[in-house]
C-alpha cells in the first residue's frame, strides 16, 4: 500500500493522539529497550593503534594551546579568534576554562598552573566587582579582551553566558576551593527567570537598544541554557518551561534517518557537539528524544549529506558542515551547503561515530595537512571545491575539539560535571530519566533492521532468511545472507515516528525485512501487542510465532493484537514485514492487558 495513503487515513482517524489516546495509560511504565544488547560494540580510546591515539593526542593537545596562548596576558579572557586579539567571547572563555582542565588532567600543564590560570579567568566574572559588563547576572557576548567592555554592539547572550558557567561550574567541580567558591557565586548570579519571554521560552539574548531578542525555536545548544536555567537555586524558570520549548521542536528525514533539527535541513554539526561538550546524553531521555542517539543520527546525515553533494557536484569529498569560517565571511546558521567543512566539527563527532570521523580527520590531515594544519591544530575551515584554506582558529571550535575529543578519550568533563548538584536538578526538573523506552503510548522505537529479502512479496512472507524460530540474539553489523544488520532509532517523542518506515531504508517493492529490539521486563507479565503493517507481518516473541497476518493494507496502529507473556528478563522481538507495492512499515507498541 502506500505511504501516502496510509499517513492521510491515519491522520483523519487521529493516530496522533485522538482515539486511543486513552491507551497511555496502558503503557507498561516499567519496561525497557536493552538497546545495548542490540547495538553495534562501540570503538573506544583503548581499541585505537598507537600512531591513531598519537594523532588524536596532537590533535587535542595544539587545540588547547590554543586557549593557554591566545588569551589576553592580564584578565586571561579567551580571543575569540587568533587573528584578533581585541577582541575575546565569553563562550570561547568558557570553552577555556573547561579545556585547561582537562590540559591539566592530560599532564600538558601543572595542577598549579590550571587553576591559577582558571582563577584569573574567573575573577573577572565575579558578581561582586565584574570586569566584564553584562546585565543581572549574564554578559555580553563580544568583549574587549583586555577591559571586559562590550564591542560590536552584542547582545547580551543567553547561551554564550551557558557556555561560559558551564565551563566554570566544571572548573569548579575539578579544582573545588576557591574556584568552586567562585564558579558557585557566578552561576547564582545569573538572573535566568528574567530572560524568560511571555511565552513561556527563554529570549536568545538582550540589548539596551532593542531590548529582549526572540526565542530560539526548534533543537538546538540552547538546550544547555535551559538545564541551567531550570537547576538554578537562585532564578529557576518554571519546570514547564521545558515542555514549552520542546513543543517547538521539528524533525527532518535524510537517508532513511528522521532526527532532531533546528528547523528544516539544519544538520549543522555543532547543535549536536556544543551542548554534549558537558552534558552527557548517553542512556538517558526525556519526553521528547534520547538526545544522543539523535545527534548520531544527525551527523551521519550530515556526513552522507556532504559526500553526497560533493559527488554530484564534482568536489573533493569532505564533510563536516557546521557554522564556521568561509571564503567570503563567517558563515553561520543556513540550510545551504556550498562546500565549506570545518575539521572541528568532524574531530567533535568522534564520539558518536567513531569509525567515520577517525579515518575521515586523518584523511584531512594527509590529503591538505599543508594548508589546514598549524600551531593550533586544524585551522577552522577550508573549501577545497574553491581553493580556499583559512588561516585563522576560532576559540568556541577548538574548544569543541578538545571537549569531543575527551569525551572519546575518558569521558572525564563528562562525569565531573554530572555530578554537579544543579544540573542533576536541571536534568530532573526536565524529566530525563535513565534507560531507553517504549514511548508515552507504549511504541517501540529503537530496533535493528535487515533486508531486502525474497524475490517477491510472497516469497518473503513464507521464506525464513534470519532463523525466524531461534532464540538468536541479533546485534546491529551483524551479516546474514549478505546483509548487515542496522540501527534504527526514531525520535521519542515524536507521534510521526511511531511508524518505523522500511520503505525510507530499503525503497523496493515485492520483498521484505526484519526488524529485532530486545525487552526488558522486571517480572513476569501478562501484556497486550498492538501491530499495524503495510502490508504483511509476522511477530515472533522469545523465538515463538505470536501473530500471522498475510494482508495487503495500509499500517494503522492496532489492527492486529494479541495477548502475549513477557518472561522476567530479556525478551527478544522479531517483527518480519513483506511488501507488495510502494510505502512499507509498521507500527509496534506493548500496553497493559486489558483483563
Amino acid at each position: 500500500m502506500g505511504l501516502a495513503i496510509a499517513v492521510a487515513v491515519a491522520t483523519v482517524l487521529g493516530i496522533m493522539g485522538i482515539g486511543w489516546q486513552d491507551q497511555q495509560d496502558r503503557r507498561v511504565s516499567s519496561l525497557e529497550i536493552d538497546f545495548e544488547a542490540i547495538s553495534a560494540p562501540k570503538l573506544s580510546w583503548e581499541n585505537l593503534d598507537e600512531e591513531e591515539q598519537r594523532f588524536l593526542d596532537e590533535v587535542q593537545r595544539r587545540s588547547f594551546l590554543y586557549f593557554w596562548e591566545k588569551s589576553h596576558p592580564y584578565t586571561g579572557l579567551v580571543y575569540d579568534r587568533a587573528s584578533n586579539p581585541e577582541v575575546s567571547s565569553i563562550a570561547a572563555t568558557g570553552f577555556g576554562l573547561s579545556a585547561i582542565c582537562v590540559a591539566e588532567r592530560q599532564g600538558w600543564i601543572s595542577r598549579d598552573e590550571a587553576r591559577e590560570r582558571v582563577l584569573k579567568i574567573l575573577r573577572n566574572f565575579d558578581p561582586k566587582n565584574p570586569r566584564v559588563e553584562g546585565k543581572n547576572g549574564f554578559f555580553y557576548h563580544f568583549v574587549n579582551s583586555g577591559t571586559g567592555r562590550r564591542v560590536w554592539m552584542s547582545e547580551v547572550s543567553l547561551v554564550d553566558t551557558a557556555i561560559l558557567v558551564a565551563g566554570a561550574l566544571h572548573a569548579g567541580q575539578h579544582f573545588g576551593g576557591e574556584v568552586q567558591y567562585l564558579a558557585d557565586r557566578i552561576y547564582r548570579a545569573v538572573q535566568w527567570d528574567w530572560m524568560l519571554l511571555q511565552n513561556g521560552c527563554l529570549s536568545m539574548g538582550w540589548t539596551p537598544e532593542t531590548g529582549f531578542l526572540g526565542r530560539a525555536s526548534g533543537y538546538s545548544e540552547y538546550i544547555l541554557a535551559y538545564i541551567l536555567a531550570l537547576g538554578s537555586p537562585t532564578h529557576p524558570i518554571p519546570a514547564q518551561s521545558w515542555a514549552t520549548w520542546a513543543s517547538t521542536y521539528s524533525f527532518y528525514s535524510y537517508g532513511g534517518m528522521r532526527f532532531l533539527t533546528a528547523g528544516g535541513r539544519t544538520m549543522l554539526a555543532y547543535l549536536y557537539q556544543f551542548p554534549a561538550c558537558w552534558l552527557d546524553f548517553r542512556n538517558i531521555h526525556d519526553g521528547y528524544a534520547n538526545y544522543w542517539q539523535e545527534g548520531i543520527k544527525a551527523l551521519r546525515a550530515n556526513r552522507e549529506f556532504c559526500l553526497e553533494e560533493s559527488v554530484a557536484k564534482g568536489w573533493p569529498e569532505v564533510w563536516g558542515w557546521t557554522a564556521c569560517d568561509g571564503p567570503e565571511g563567517y558563515l553561520g546558521f543556513r540550510d545551504t551547503f556550498d562546500g565549506t567543512v570545518s575539521p572541528s566539527a568532524v574531530a567533535a563527532s568522534i564520539p558518536y561515530i567513531p569509525e567515520p570521523a577517525i579515518s575521515d580527520l586523518v584523511s584531512f590531515y594527509r590529503t591538505w595537512g599543508d594548508r589546514i594544519w598549524g600551531s593550533y591544530g586544524f585551522v577552522n575551515a577550508f573549501n577545497p571545491a574553491l581553493g580556499w584554506f583559512d588561516e585563522d582558529y576560532i576559540g568556541i571550535d577548538q574548544g569543541n575539539t578538545v571537549l569531543m575529543i575527551e569525551a572519546f578519550r575518558s569521558g572525564s568533563v563528562w562525569r565531573e560535571f554530572m555530578r554537579i548538584s544543579y544540573v542533576k536538578n536541571g536534568m530532573k526538573k526536565a524529566g530525563f530519566v535513565e534507560g531507553m523506552h517504549p514511548d508515552s503510548n507504549g511504541f517501540i522505537k529503537n530496533w535493528i533492521v535487515i533486508g531486502p529479502f525474497g524475490a517477491s512479496e510472497l516469497d518473503a512472507f513464507t521464506t525464513d532468511f534470519v532463523g525466524e524460530n531461534s532464540l538468536t540474539y541479533w546485534r546491529a553489523g551483524m551479516e546474514v545472507g549478505g546483509k548487515v544488520w542496522q540501527e534504527y532509532n526514531a525520535p521519542y517523542g515524536d507521534p510521526g515516528s511511531r511508524f518505523v518506515d522500511l520503505w525510507q531504508i530499503f525503497r523496493k517493492d515485492e520483498t521484505g525485512a526484519y526488524a529485532f529490539t530486545v525487552i526488558l521486563s522486571p517480572a513476569e507479565k501478562t501484556v497486550e501487542l498492538g501491530v499495524g503493517s503495510d502490508d504483511s507481518v509476522k511477530v515472533w516473541l522469545n523465538g515463538s510465532l505470536v501473530l500471522e497476518n498475510h494482508v495487503a493494507r495500509s499500517a494503522l496502529p492496532d489492527q492486529d493484537i494479541t495477548t502475549v507473556k513477557l518472561e522476567s528478563g530479556k525478551n527478544t522481538l522479531l517483527v518480519k514485514v513483506c511488501n507488495k507495492t510502494g510505502g512499507w512499515g509498521f507500527y509496534l507498541r506493548i500496553v497493559e492487558n486489558k483483563k
